[in-house]
């Protein structure tokens, strides 16, 4: 009996769908768990509801991601960099660019709501959102500052930003 066959014969015996047929890709990827987990508040993301909602078995999302906690992450460390990395500060002066890197680091941690709990900021994902900083830093030694009166004042702004 042809596998096409056998799963028609097998769901019409359970009542319940089998999935893809044999031998068919999901053609699920990280991009697109992504999207449709971007849709869930963080605290009613289940790896079982978004396999369902994609219509792929929960290892399918497992061999993506490798678990929940991962997955948000991934979520949360996404939208924070899209937001804080965007900050262009590298024209202004050194006053213009505190007042920007705060604006941002504050716009990016609203924005991210409730992921914000999961951010990494120790994963390689999350070391691209620190290119702002590293230009912050830069402005302020080279406007005099010391390295560590350079990093206290970005302390500073991160802490009651952030």
């Amino acid at each position: 009996m042809p596998s096409q066959a056998k799963a028609a014969a097998k769901q019409a015996v359970s009542g319940k769908s089998v999935g893809r047929p044999p031998g068919k890709r999901a053609g699920l990827t990280l991009a697109r768990i992504l999207e449709v987990a971007s849709a869930y508040h963080p605290r009613d993301l289940t790896m079982q509801k978004l396999a369902s909602d994609l219509g792929v078995d929960p290892k399918s999302l497992n061999y993506h991601v490798g678990s929940l906690k991962n997955l948000l992450q991934i979520l949360a460390n996404g939208v924070f960099n899209d937001l804080f990395s965007s900050a262009k500060l590298s024209t202004l002066s050194w006053q213009e660019a505190c007042r920007t890197y705060a604006r941002a680091i504050t716009t990016a941690a609203i924005k991210t709501g409730p992921l914000i709990a999961h951010i990494d900021f120790e994963s390689p994902q999350a070391k691209s959102s620190f290119a702002a900083t590293d230009i912050l830093m830069g402005q302020l030694i080279d406007s005099g500052f010391s390295d560590e009166q350079a990093a206290r004042a970005i302390a500073l702004l991160s802490n009651i930003c952030f």
